[in-house]
């Protein structure tokens, strides 16, 4: 990642507010199907972590989750 993309990420991730929220982990409990999302952030040896669906998504990461999705590469097991 080139510093000016580590530099927007930071900014994202700022903006979002989603160091500053409590650990998010609840899951609707409508559909089997649903597209879940992980997010995991660690700055300075801390690891957040955030789970969530497309029901209790926070619009305030909306911008963060775009952005990431924009980068998302397949990765095989």
């Amino acid at each position: 990642m080139s510093k000016e993309e580590a530099e927007h990420l930071r900014l994202l991730v700022d903006q979002s507010g989603i160091l500053r929220s409590q650990e998010l982990q609840s899951l609707s409990s409508e559909g089997a199907d649903m597209l879940t999302y992980e997010i995991k952030v660690e700055i300075d040896n801390t690891l957040y972590n955030f789970i969530f669906d497309r029901n209790n998504l926070p619009a305030q990461f909306i911008p963060l989750l775009k952005y990431l999705h924009d980068r998302a590469k397949i990765v095989p097991p």
